[in-house]
């Protein structure tokens, strides 16, 4: 539904107001908020900050009590990785442990996995309505009245932030493997003193040898037939796979 809202509204919805009413406020009732009753969706919730009155645009009670800040902005303007008004609001109520900040379309889910009250500066998981996959709509739903827990979702938040830390590391290997990584591969299987030299000559056969590996996990996981090992085998395979529905396949 908000798909189709989007689609079909673009250049009516083109301020913070209607984003509000168009797609905030019914993603939040999509999730079991009340979004009718002001003592469970809050707008222009007042956050105290060193004297000053600041609202925010949203704020969730569980059991009475503010659990969920929403700062909203126009479906037009991107959203970025650092959200310094709403980590103010953030760490006047120490009962607020995850701030939502949203364009509409992206939500942006923040907590203070690094700092107990310090709203972290970088989200631990991005959904976009327009572009997900199962696993990411499974996510989100642990956002929704029913099944909200604070614990549930700082297992969630550390899992993401692991998966993200380790996903770049691995990256980074594959696409320029370092001499640690390197060393540990000759090591694996030859028992000789390993050099720099050694590291540089081999550089070039580790990171092929990381390709035609990715190839041959490709073609045995799809049951193709296996081709010559090569880079272009690998795109070729990639590019050929055809997404079912929601599932997306690495």
């Amino acid at each position: 539904m908000l798909n189709k809202v989007i689609n079909n509204s673009k250049g009516l919805i083109n301020n913070e107001e209607s984003t509000k009413q168009f797609l905030i406020l019914p993603f939040l009732r999509g999730l079991g908020y009340d979004i009718y009753s002001p003592l469970e969706v809050t707008p222009e919730f007042t956050a105290d900050f060193h004297k000053k009155k600041e609202k925010v645009d949203y704020a969730i009670s569980l059991n009475g009590t503010p659990s969920i800040f929403v700062e909203a902005k126009s479906m037009d303007k991107l959203i970025t990785k650092s959200a310094p008004q709403l980590s103010r609001y953030f760490s006047t109520f120490p009962e607020v442990r995850l701030g939502i900040l949203t364009n509409g379309i992206e939500y942006h889910f923040f907590t203070d996995l690094n700092n107990t009250n310090i709203m972290d500066s970088h989200p631990f998981f991005i959904f976009n309505v327009q572009n997900y996959n199962e696993e990411e709509f499974n996510n989100v739903i642990k956002f929704s009245k029913n099944l909200y827990d604070y614990e549930t979702v700082k297992k969630l938040a550390e899992s993401l932030m692991y998966y993200q830390s380790f996903k770049s590391v691995i990256k980074d290997i594959f696409e320029n493997p370092n001499d640690d990584f390197i060393k540990y591969v000759i090591k694996e299987r030859f028992k000789f003193k390993v050099t720099q030299q050694f590291i540089n000559t081999a550089r070039p056969i580790v990171q092929k040898c990381i390709q035609d590996s990715l190839s041959e996990i490709i073609s045995e996981k799809f049951d193709t037939t296996p081709r010559p090992p090569t880079v272009e085998v690998v795109e070729t395979i990639i590019e050929t796979i055809q997404p079912e529905e929601k599932k997306v396949y690495y």
